[in-house]
């Protein structure tokens, strides 16, 4: 499994980060950033450790953070303001 985590995560770099949705989302102020793990991932967005990584390559999700020898994690800031694009897409809003 470490294998696919560093090729996601190298992939996910090498994508940049040029879509619109996908701007750096800072936490607010007094808040501290927090890093979540797959399982929470796929609970807030919805979506399965496979969809999750495939977006990741296309540049489509937010990129994950090495944050140990063999764990990734994502900054729940990000993944959230993901999902509130989605929703606002699919609503005919503007992110």
């Amino acid at each position: 499994m470490e294998n696919k985590f560093a090729y996601h995560s190298a992939r996910s770099a090498s994508a940049g980060s040029t879509s619109q949705h996908m701007q750096s989302t800072a936490p607010a102020m007094g808040e501290r950033p927090r890093l979540i793990r797959m399982p929470e991932v796929e609970a807030l967005s919805g979506l399965r450790q496979s969809m999750v990584y495939s977006l990741m390559a296309k540049g489509q999700f937010p990129a994950s953070i090495k944050s140990g020898p063999r764990t990734v994690g994502w900054i729940e800031s990000e993944v959230t303001a993901w999902v509130a694009a989605r929703i606002a897409e699919s609503r005919g809003g503007a992110a």
